[in-house]
């Protein structure tokens, strides 16, 4: 018996974005309305080195700045989507928007945990890819509007003979 395992949730088409996470992805079903997550236009920005996290991914992230710690904080009681954004160069301590690519990730943390020194981690699953649109806040840690990126898959006569083979 197979376990359920978090597959690339889907963007559906509505005014405001709103992902849908598969648990049965390839079998023809709807999941129920119970388990649609919304994406908001403005989100909170997490910052980070060396990483990219994928759409359909579960990841752990360690919190070190005090930025990124007020974010958790401030943020994450009541929202728990943000994105997550590559930094463009690893050394930089406090990015700004011109440090980080335009591109990430939306992401819904699953977990927070902190311990006894005052370290803190989060556990993220990624949503989907994110361009970022416009920097809204720097203060106290970084906002943006973005928009959900969608998969565009051309159907040339070679994808639909890959497809029948698989």
């Amino acid at each position: 018996m197979a376990k359920n395992k978090p597959t690339k949730p889907l963007i559906t088409e509505d005014h405001e974005p709103e992902v849908e996470i598969r648990q049965d992805a390839g079998k023809g079903k709807s999941p129920p309305e119970s388990e649609r997550v919304k994406i908001p236009p403005v989100l909170a920005v997490l910052p980070v080195r060396n990483l990219v996290i994928f759409p359909g991914t579960i990841v752990p992230l360690a919190i070190g700045r005090e930025k990124s710690r007020r974010l958790i904080s401030e943020v994450l009681p009541g929202e728990k989507i943000i994105a997550v954004v590559c930094q463009k160069d690893a050394e930089t301590e406090d990015p700004v928007p011109d440090d980080l690519y335009a591109c990430g990730t939306a992401v819904m943390v699953l977990k927070v945990l902190r311990t006894e020194d005052g370290n803190q981690s989060l556990i993220v699953h990624g949503l989907a890819r994110l361009k970022i649109d416009e920097w809204t806040a720097r203060e106290p840690y970084l906002e943006a509007r973005a928009t959900p990126l969608t998969d565009v898959i051309e159907e040339t006569t070679e994808t639909k003979a890959l497809m029948v083979n698989v």
